[in-house]
């Protein structure tokens, strides 16, 4: 008797860990769009490339595995407010299919609050995929700057369907460091091979 309601228990258990598993799948939203012919690079420093040739960023690395062009709006410097003042310009003008986007480092820099930071960046993922393009976000943080801001980003993006890709970018191996806050050439190499398997099952 005993033996049952321990074995009754034990599958309760197993049952409730596997719904809340289940649950909790993030739904991608716009997955294999099917309007635009571009795909839009947006952010910062990071994503226009600094410490690498102008060829030799992820989303020029990108381009290639995926046989698809890439425009590269990256910019230096820019924060979640500076890209939310020129998103309809660089981004839906361009009527893009995808857009891999990352942003924040310089939010911190510019002492940018963790909140208005989170209402900037969730207009913008908002206004993209408004216009049915997918979302594709790049966590790329130190470590020691991975605090309350980078949870909070992963829930706006789940939340929405973005595509999250968690440590896109390891700063800990110092041959693929420019400087402590950018890749070189190989890092940013090392970003569109863990990026393209996970972007391919959801585009094209």
């Amino acid at each position: 008797m005993i033996l049952k309601f321990i074995f009754n228990l034990f599958s309760l258990i197993i049952m409730t860990i596997t719904l809340s598993c289940v649950s909790k799948k993030v739904v991608i939203k716009n997955a294999h769009p099917k309007n635009g012919e571009k795909i839009v690079a947006f952010g910062d420093s990071l994503t226009r490339g600094l410490g690498s040739p102008a060829d030799k960023n992820y989303p020029a690395y990108l381009s290639q595995m995926l046989g698809f062009p890439i425009i590269n709006k990256g910019i230096d410097g820019d924060t979640t407010r500076s890209a939310l003042a020129r998103l309809k310009t660089d981004v839906l003008e361009n009527q893009p299919a995808m857009v891999i986007m990352t942003l924040g480092l310089n939010d911190l820099a510019q002492k940018i609050s963790v909140e208005e930071s989170m209402i900037n960046l969730k207009s913008i993922l908002e206004q993209i995929q408004s216009t049915g393009a997918m979302v594709v976000y790049l966590s790329m943080e130190p470590e020691f700057l991975r605090k309350k801001r980078i949870k909070e980003v992963q829930n706006i993006c789940n939340e929405l369907g973005v595509l999250y890709i968690e440590n896109a970018f390891d700063f800990k191996n110092p041959k693929m460091l420019f400087d402590p806050f950018h890749p070189n050439e190989f890092g940013y190499k090392q970003i569109a091979d863990k990026s393209l398997p996970l972007i391919k099952k959801y585009f094209p």
